[in-house]
């Protein structure tokens, strides 16, 4: 009795699911690396969903001796024009993003968070490969300081802030 009930779920269970694990399986997993504002020099990954994205990814500045600067965001991307050799997504595409930002200097922490709007291009070298351009706005939303010194304020110490700038980033991907 108790293998038969068993057995019963089993195949309820496997009925229901049968759909989702096709649809599961039209997936496509990317892996992405690039330069941008205010992605930084990043590495991402994202899940490809019919024409939609949505992804994540962390980037820094490398290089700099006496600052740290790194940032995670994510990324949510509509395919919607256009037609490619390679693949059935959309090669235009409009991404909406989200970013915090972490600047440690040796005199303060900045700490910012960011909104984006873009629109942009991919360019599919294979089915599997291709690279991104893409153009736009960037809104800060939030931006912490808090200084490091306990001395005075110097006449000449200043913080620079621009709550609106211009977006922009340039990727390499590969879908598995």
């Amino acid at each position: 009795m108790k293998t038969d009930l068993l057995k019963n779920v089993a195949f309820i269970v496997l009925f229901m699911t049968a759909p989702a694990i096709y649809c599961l399986s039209q997936e496509r997993i990317a892996i992405t690396t690039g330069l941008g504002l205010p992605d930084l020099a990043n590495l991402g990954v994202r899940m490809n969903i019919g024409q939609t994205q949505c992804g994540m990814h962390a980037g820094i500045v490398p290089f700099l001796k006496d600052e740290n600067i790194w940032t995670v965001g994510g990324e949510f991307c509509y395919h919607f024009a256009g037609t490619s050799t390679f693949t059935d997504l959309h090669p235009w595409y409009g991404r909406l993003g989200a970013a915090y930002l972490q600047d440690e200097t040796t005199r303060a922490i900045f700490k910012d968070v960011y909104l984006d709007i873009r629109c942009g291009r991919v360019l599919n070298i294979k089915y599997n490969a291709g690279f991104e351009l893409d153009a736009g706005i960037v809104v800060n939303i939030l931006h912490t300081s808090k200084s490091k010194e306990t001395s005075a304020p110097s006449l000449f110490n200043f913080e620079f802030y621009v709550p609106v700038f211009p977006a922009f980033g340039a990727r390499w991907f590969f879908r598995f």
